[in-house]
């Protein structure tokens, strides 16, 4: 299969309260072991004050080698279980915007433990994966990269 994605974009909001080692080490969950340590020095934060004037970091990672983020994109959706592969093939067409660029939302709790799981609300890692050609069919590209494994 040739590389269909084209970037993979982790995005996750610390609050005050949580440590920083802690959501750099849920975002590692989602890298493969072989490019971890290398793009973990990558990650940018962004301070933002909150609405009762707390502190929110923002902590961001792009990862644009089209090697890498497909890399990446497997790691993430092969390591979901059965059931949450299906539930993202059979909701697939709420995650895709108009550009091919396809949406999931990670639990950072579970990613912090070492497991990769869907999730739905604030507290996840939300990434977006940018595809090399707009008209990419996500649902077979999901399938032939997970049955490899």
């Amino acid at each position: 299969m040739d590389r269909p994605v084209r970037s993979v974009t982790l995005a996750v909001i610390q609050h005050f309260t949580e440590l920083q080692d802690r959501i750099v080490k849920a975002l590692q969950t989602l890298i493969p072991e072989r490019i971890s340590q290398q793009y973990s020095k990558q990650i940018s934060s962004l301070t933002y004050k909150g609405f009762h004037g707390n502190i929110i970091i923002r902590l961001e990672l792009v990862i644009n080698k089209r090697k890498d983020a497909t890399e990446t994109f497997e790691h993430i959706v092969c390591s979901l279980s059965d059931g949450e592969q299906k539930i993202l093939i059979n909701t697939m067409e709420d995650r895709i915007d108009d550009s091919g660029n396809l949406y999931l939302r990670i639990s950072k709790q579970d990613a912090y433990l070492g497991e990769i799981r869907l999730a739905e609300g604030d507290e996840t890692i939300r990434v977006v994966v940018k595809p090399v050609h707009p008209s990419v069919d996500w649902k077979q590209v999901i399938q032939e990269l997970c049955k490899e494994k």
